[in-house]
């Protein structure tokens, strides 16, 4: 898939899951979900090139129980608990991407 724009309020803003499920995206956007930008997980697998993935609640990427994935210039902007995260036994190619990440101080921190 090519230029597509994904915003889910109710959860992910797409979950791959199980052995032989894939799915490539390229140019398109991720923003806005209740939960993870992209979950992925059960030996699943994922493209993402030259995209952009912000503002959800949760990660960015998520990669659980065996799934791997390949990100390629692209851009993870203030996904509320951060860009990644990763499970032992997770496969995760990466290349020239970018990792904004803005959190307010702590609390008595100026």
């Amino acid at each position: 898939w090519m230029h597509v724009t994904l915003r889910n309020g109710g959860c992910h803003g797409i979950e791959i899951s199980g052995e032989g499920a894939s799915i490539d995206l390229a140019e398109s956007t991720i923003r806005g979900c209740k939960k993870t930008g992209i979950h992925c997980t059960e030996k699943a697998t994922f493209t993402f090139k030259k995209g952009k993935i912000q503002n959800n609640s949760q990660y960015g990427l998520v990669l659980a129980r065996g799934a791997s994935g390949t990100v390629i210039k692209s851009r993870f902007v203030e996904n509320s608990s951060g860009t990644l995260q990763r499970e032992t036994g997770c496969n995760l190619t990466a290349s020239m991407n970018v990792g904004i990440v803005r959190r307010p101080p702590k609390k008595g921190i100026p």
